[in-house]
């Protein structure tokens, strides 16, 4: 269960046994199971169990702007800007806002929960697009262009967020002294 959902596989779980032990099904449903069926159950029961499952698994990424953004996300700061998932928006000192795109949002908000370490251009791409995405697309460097542009627009530095030659990028956040 554990390697499924790290690798992205979302596909709901249904655990089948004869075990009527409270202590399993606790352990299956807290390994990531959506559910815990124990026999004696009926054909009509089992698919209606299916049933809800999938339908709780179809909504629960409703609110996902990319793989790794949900518009319940909170605003945080990246490199003296306010980061606004909630509004795909990025708010600057001088109180000016601009909206951005939704992998721009995946990229500040996987830099951001990854600082001081050098994340690849397929972490990045996985982490925004998923783990389909194709990796060898030079998409990822145009948003890279873009958010470097916004913020020369609005004479900020992104010193803390750099490239890594041949391997990716670094946001690198000084810690405090």
């Amino acid at each position: 269960m554990k390697d499924l959902r790290q690798n992205g596989i979302e596909t709901p779980v249904i655990f089948l046994t004869g075990e009527n032990s409270e202590v399993h099904k606790v352990k299956a449903l807290e390994m990531g199971g959506d559910d815990y069926i124990t026999k004696p159950f009926g054909f009509p029961e089992l698919v209606a169990r299916i049933h809800a499952v999938l339908r709780r698994a179809e909504t629960a990424h409703d609110g996902n702007i990319t793989n790794n953004v949900t518009t319940h996300d909170d605003p945080f700061d990246f490199c003296g800007a306010q980061v606004n998932p909630q509004r795909l928006e990025v708010t600057f000192p001088n109180g000016n806002i601009e909206s951005i795109g939704r992998k721009e949002l995946g990229i500040f908000v996987y830099l951001a929960s990854h600082p001081n370490s050098v994340l690849t251009r397929k972490n990045l791409i996985h982490a925004v697009g998923g783990i389909h995405a194709d990796v060898r697309s030079r998409s990822l460097d145009q948003y890279i262009v873009k958010i470097r542009d916004l913020y020369k627009r609005h004479d900020l530095s992104l010193d803390a967020f750099r490239t890594v030659h041949g391997v990716g990028y670094i946001y690198d956040v000084k810690e405090p002294e």
